[in-house]
């Protein structure tokens, strides 16, 4: 009777396993069957094409989807403010058909990749960005104190956006734009 009692716990024990293992065989076959892995931190890739001065689209060498990338912890003007067309061309001439390094983040809520980007030197694409003072370093979802400096440095010495008086950051622009519809 023993026995019988502890073949039967050790099959209700094995039982809980068997299905954790088999769920975690799936989402390891699913991710792979998406292309790639979500736990991936980060990779390679070539930028095929910038929309805006912060949202890039590249391709992995080895894979044909193209993933669309939002640099992290920066805000750059919309294309129809002013330095809107220098953010979007300065990340061009930086990132344009170069292999980058893209440093996972999230997702965000319109299924973008938030990344860093870097170039292959090391260099911060989203560092360069805010030093050049063409973008705004946003605050409300990073706490890099480094980005923070880049940006206070490039309002100090006038460089870019910071150059005209109260510029207006992205995200009033964008809400005052739909207020208006």
């Amino acid at each position: 009777m023993t026995a019988n009692r502890s073949s039967r716990r050790d099959i209700k024990l094995a039982i809980p396993l068997f299905f954790a293992l088999l769920t975690g065989l799936f989402l390891i076959v699913s991710n792979q069957a998406n292309g790639r892995n979500k736990s991936e931190k980060s990779f390679e890739a070539t930028v095929q094409r910038v929309l805006d001065g912060d949202t890039i689209i590249v391709q992995q060498n080895t894979r044909a989807e193209r993933i669309t990338i939002r640099l992290a912890d920066i805000d750059c003007p919309e294309k129809d403010q002013p330095f809107g067309a220098e953010a979007t061309a300065f990340t061009k001439s930086f990132t344009m058909n170069r292999t980058v390094t893209i440093r996972v983040r999230a997702t965000d809520r319109y299924h973008r990749t938030v990344a860093d980007v870097l170039l292959q030197d090391g260099t911060s694409v989203n560092g360069a960005l805010l030093a050049a003072g063409l973008a705004w370093w946003y605050r409300d979802y990073s706490t890099d104190k480094t980005l923070e400096s880049l940006e206070q440095d490039a309002r100090e010495k006038k460089r870019g956006l910071w150059s005209i008086e109260d510029p207006i950051p992205p995200w009033v622009h964008r809400r005052n734009k739909r207020k208006n519809l």
